[in-house]
């Protein structure tokens, strides 16, 4: 499949016409821009998508004229802003306390997901292809440890000592269907894994199993 995405050659240099900013002709040492192959000035002047091997996203130049799909971009307001950095592990089959140590030690935290808007935004990343800017790959993700536990009172972000309710409220937190919190954490899943589901959901986990993190 190849789209139309927002990229154009023009007075000589590729750019986004939204933002202005410069696309480079060559790709740097994080592998972006992710360009098939050497840009030219042959009259391929508008900028395209495609999916690569194994998935991978690729820029090719095509002439403005030719006919394909394409895809827009909603305003940034309209986009739920998350409060946090967001980090996908490459090799994150860890525990969740070896997760915790990992980001401490990297000078970041496990995430805290405090409300609908980010329990959203990074249920659609793990559910769907993330593009990893440093590899230039696509890379799907099961489910993903959180900040979320029960240390022995309640459910709270252990980062910013928040609580997490019991009790969803227009679908926050998104506790699976028959959700018993305390039951949950006497039987030993006393972490919060979230999870990849049809919908964005708060999975009550073993904390000495291995997954992914954020």
């Amino acid at each position: 499949t190849i789209l139309w995405v927002g990229g154009k050659r023009e007075n000589g240099y590729w750019h986004w016409k939204r933002t202005g900013e410069t696309i480079p002709d060559i790709a740097g040492s994080d592998g972006y821009p992710p360009w098939e192959r050497l840009t030219t000035n042959s009259g391929t002047q508008c900028l395209a998508l495609k999916s690569g091997p194994q998935d991978w996203p690729l820029f090719l130049e095509r002439p403005c004229k030719d006919r394909l799909p394409y895809m827009c971009q909603l305003p940034l307001k309209s986009y739920p802003v998350p409060d946090m950095v967001l980090i996908f592990a490459e090799n994150g089959n860890v525990t969740w306390f070896e997760a915790l140590e990992i980001c401490a030690v990297a000078g970041t935290s496990l995430a805290t997901v405090p409300n609908i808007h980010v329990a959203k935004f990074l249920s659609t990343a793990i559910s769907g292809r993330v593009l990893n800017r440093v590899t230039t790959r696509c890379r799907v993700f099961e489910s993903m440890w959180t900040s979320g536990r029960h240390p022995g009172k309640e459910w709270e972000w252990v980062i910013s000592g928040e609580p997490i309710p019991p009790n969803a409220t227009e679908g926050y937190p998104p506790w699976p269907p028959g959700f018993l919190p305390d039951t949950a954490a006497k039987s030993g899943k006393s972490c919060v894994l979230l999870d990849k589901a049809d919908s964005v959901l708060f999975q009550p986990t073993d904390c000495r199993q291995n997954h992914t993190f954020v």
